[in-house]
């Protein structure tokens, strides 16, 4: 038998073939080194997989799919640190076409005052504005209230304390990220569109300081920049499952962002595995790019175990090539499980959004500037 998706310590054979290589890259047509792997008789099982889990495709998961849609473009791209490294973290990605020419720039530029943009500023963005952003389309204001810093810190399941401080820092650095950009996209109309951008996606004012309008702000807001938000309106989104991103650990939630693309994908074309490459896994969440197979086997099995217990993926499997640098890169195969299946029907049927079914639950929308008060401001509580 041969396979190229188990990791076991087994004879390897290099060689070249065309056909082969097409799997391996979609719309390259270089020739490619690609590795596979003889097997023994009984070798693929669980044990030698890179994970596999218990969830069988016949079992029914009842909890609620409650949608949160996303754009698809800068959500693509990486922005925040996911590890805990102390090493610098360098986000600049460039791809060109076959020409030559810059088809898509993207690098982030952390504010020294605030720091690079971690964890908490990444479940901020995710899970909280994002959340308002998405219940505000398709008409998507300049001026957003997010609300106050406990009432955040309540949509993230923080406990609360009077110390509100890691929040704001936060949103410092969400909001102190210099993204310069250069990115290609096709928009919600069908028009090609370009994004060009050397700015930050938005500025944010704390309770207390002034709103255009000159009064003094009674939440936290966030301004956007014009062409975040014309990215915002314009661009396609695609939809997760709220509850299931916002229990997920960091680097496990980026992965549900990212591979979402290809599970989708998979299923819509019939296909029984979704096809992800580890280098842009790590390129584009981004974390530590390891080349020994342990560290790699190690490294996404925490961070596929969620996944696995929540049916999302059924199997993870794999498979060693060589790039074309000829450095060691590892094809990662998901097996959709039955929780994926099940998002693509319910993602995929014909209820009417603009009913409000299956939308989040959100408190009563306050205007987005104070309406002017004659009589004099109550006390914050």
């Amino acid at each position: 038998n041969v396979t190229g998706v188990q990791t076991c310590a087994l004879p390897i054979f290099i060689y070249r073939q065309q056909q082969q290589c097409k799997v391996a890259t979609e719309n390259s047509h270089n020739e490619q080194i690609v590795v596979v792997v003889f097997l023994k008789d009984g070798c693929m099982n669980k044990k030698t997989s890179l994970a596999a889990s218990e969830i069988d495709d016949s079992e029914e998961i009842s909890t609620q799919i409650i949608p949160i849609r996303t754009e698809t473009v800068l959500s693509q791209y990486p922005l925040h640190r996911l590890s805990k490294g102390g090493e610098p973290l360098a986000l600049c990605i460039v791809k060109t076409n076959e020409r030559g020419r810059v088809k898509t720039n993207w690098e982030v530029s952390a504010n020294p005052k605030y720091g690079e943009p971690g964890i908490l500023a990444y479940k901020v963005d995710t899970l909280v504005i994002n959340r308002i952003i998405d219940q505000l389309r398709p008409n998507i204001p300049e001026l957003v209230r997010i609300g106050t810093l406990n009432e955040i810190g309540d949509q993230l399941g923080r406990k609360r304390t009077r110390n509100t401080t890691p929040i704001a820092e936060a949103l410092s650095q969400n909001a102190g990220a210099l993204i310069t950009a250069k990115i290609e996209y096709a928009g919600n109309d069908g028009r090609s569109r370009t994004l060009e951008l050397r700015s930050t996606r938005y500025g944010v004012i704390f309770v207390g300081e002034m709103l255009p309008n000159g009064q003094k702000a009674d939440a936290v807001y966030i301004a956007l920049n014009p062409a975040f938000r014309e990215v915002l309106r314009h661009a396609k989104t695609r939809p997760l499952d709220y509850d299931f991103l916002r229990d997920l650990p960091p680097a496990s939630q980026r992965l549900y962002e990212l591979i979402s693309y290809q599970i989708f994908a998979a299923l819509n074309r019939g296909n029984p595995r979704a096809r992800y490459l580890y280098s842009d896994f790590c390129k584009f969440a981004p974390l530590t790019r390891y080349q020994d197979r342990e560290d790699v086997r190690k490294q996404l099995h925490k961070i596929h175990a969620p996944h696995l217990k929540a049916g999302y993926i059924k199997q993870a499997e794999l498979e060693l090539m060589i790039d074309e640098n000829g450095d060691t890169d590892w094809i990662i195969w998901y097996t959709p499980g039955p929780k994926a299946k099940r998002e693509f029907k319910e993602f995929n049927s014909k209820k009417d959004r603009q009913t409000g079914s299956g939308r989040l639950s959100l408190p009563p929308p306050r205007p987005t500037l104070p309406v002017p008060a004659e009589r004099a401001a109550t006390p914050r509580r």
